[in-house]
């Protein structure tokens, strides 16, 4: 499986960045993107990372906030056949609300728009060979992101988002997989949970995503030096043979992550292209 960054917040010398994420996953069947960044800049990078925008067959979206949907209705403007993959809570009202100043961050005009280009996913389902998109079903709620400004409203209420609206990938080859969450709000432990019970024939090989311990507009982290100490001991207990991390992980957090884990903890930016190596 070859992962090209075609959005992350760190720019290259080729290659604009923004403060959002959209991944190329190449397997050895298909072509998916997974997710649009935050405005129609995922055309033009994916044309110099030698993608033809209009000949993509799949979309993943993994959360309806705007800095991964933002440049869908660009995209779907542009490619008149791909099938787009959304969970079944997406269309929500999620904000941010902090410090009195509420900002939205859900962005459903494409998917009022464009309705017949949705396939909306349930619990779990099969996309293509080895692929599945799943719901973290049970998820620990000390185990999410820590970030208690992100709510929805419910009824005209503003309640906590539980993130029912967030779905993973999980990518097979041979016995092996890999996890693809873009922010991992559910929380990476839980996510990897999920996906231990899910596929428990199979193993867990890497992990690729942000870990929303970070505000990404700020660099204000989530959790404290010692609470990411103890992530990075939970995660040596999962098994994991490789981290691959950006956007709202933060600079700090990966740092602690790269020492405290006892497996490669890679950070990736626009413009990267990676190979996840099967580990034994």
């Amino acid at each position: 499986m070859k992962i090209s960054v075609v959005i992350e917040n760190v720019p290259s010398s080729r290659m604009e960045g923004e403060v959002g994420l959209s991944f190329a996953v190449e397997t050895d069947d298909d072509l998916y993107l997974v997710d649009t960044g935050a405005s129609s800049l995922v055309l033009k990078n994916l044309v110099k990372m030698g993608f033809s925008p209009e000949e993509i067959p799949a979309v993943v979206i993994s959360h309806n906030h705007r800095d991964h949907i933002g440049g869908l209705l660009s995209f779907l403007e542009k490619n008149e056949k791909a099938k787009v993959y959304i969970s079944e809570n997406a269309t929500g009202e999620y904000i941010k609300y902090k410090d009195g100043n509420l900002d939205i961050l859900s962005d459903n005009l494409a998917i009022y728009t464009m309705t017949g280009r949705f396939t909306e996913v349930g619990d779990m389902e099969m996309i293509g060979k080895g692929v599945a998109l799943c719901h973290v079903a049970d998820p620990v709620p000390e185990l999410m992101c820590p970030d208690d400004a992100l709510m929805e409203i419910v009824d005209s209420v503003m309640v906590r988002d539980e993130f029912r609206h967030e779905i993973y990938m999980a990518v097979f080859e041979n016995r092996h997989y890999t996890i693809i969450s873009p922010c991992s709000h559910n929380g990476i432990l839980n996510i990897i949970n999920d996906a231990k019970q899910r596929f428990s024939k199979y193993t867990l090989n890497a992990y690729v995503g942000g870990l929303h311990l970070t505000e990404s507009s700020t660099g204000i982290a989530y959790m404290s030096n010692g609470q990411i100490n103890g992530l990075a001991k939970a995660l040596n207990e999962t098994g994991l043979k490789g981290l691959y991390t950006c956007h709202c992980t933060g600079e700090n957090a990966f740092y602690l992550l790269r020492e405290g884990c006892d497996f490669p903890v890679k950070y990736i930016k626009t413009g990267d292209e990676i190979k996840i190596p099967i580990a034994d």
